[in-house]
């Protein structure tokens, strides 16, 4: 079996009763064709970035599964018929590769460049001396110097 992710955003009204059935059942379609659930994360109510059958706020969960592909297409039909679920994300997962070396691997710092000549110009175009503070300055505030 292969192991699988699947982000569900589920409708705002919808009540904690509801959600705990909706995940139930799709808890149900997993481990009634053969699949294991490993974990279900609820992430909670949250904002869209655009609105979604009219709804400009959803609900999150996250499935963590391992299956047969068969159990994937079914849980994906359902979740698409299922009116009180939004949209959704399965991604297959290879922990081995993504998630491990993640783990283990420590945080490099960020390498700052010089940009000077960086796109195809000369590094002679930067602005020297006072102008290139003030254009620094201007450029993280937001106020750009013609």
């Amino acid at each position: 079996m292969k192991p699988y992710e699947t982000t569900v955003i589920a409708a705002p009204n919808l009540s904690e009763e509801e959600l705990n059935q909706v995940i139930a059942s799709n808890e149900q379609v997993i481990s009634g064709g053969g699949g294991k659930i490993l974990s279900v994360e609820r992430w909670g109510k949250r904002r869209l970035a655009y609105r979604v059958k009219k709804f400009e706020d959803g609900i999150y969960y996250l499935l963590y599964y391992e299956a047969p592909s068969p159990v994937v297409q079914e849980l994906e039909r359902r979740i698409r018929i299922e009116d009180r679920l939004l949209r959704f994300l399965t991604v297959a997962v290879d922990w081995d590769r993504k998630i491990i070396p993640a783990v283990e691997a420590p945080a490099e710092a960020p390498v700052a460049e010089d940009r000077a000549g960086v796109d195809g110009g000369p590094a002679g175009d930067q602005p020297a001396g006072e102008e290139a503070a003030g254009a620094e300055d201007a450029m993280s505030t937001g106020d750009y110097v013609t």
